[in-house]
């Protein structure tokens, strides 16, 4: 389970939401800290394309 709490920057709105993540990578291999790396580097690559889209 993940939980994501964000801010939007121009209105100032918070919310907070709770996902399950799936993965294939085997539970040993798989720590908390691992997955949390995993999770924020794809996001990091999301907002970069979000950006190039928006402008």
């Amino acid at each position: 389970m993940i939980e994501r709490e964000s801010i939007n920057k121009k209105s100032g709105e918070q919310s907070q939401e709770r996902i399950y993540g799936i993965t294939s990578v085997p539970v040993e291999k798989a720590s908390a800290e691992q997955v949390l790396r995993d999770n924020r580097g794809h996001w990091c690559v999301e907002s970069c394309h979000y950006i190039i889209d928006w402008n």
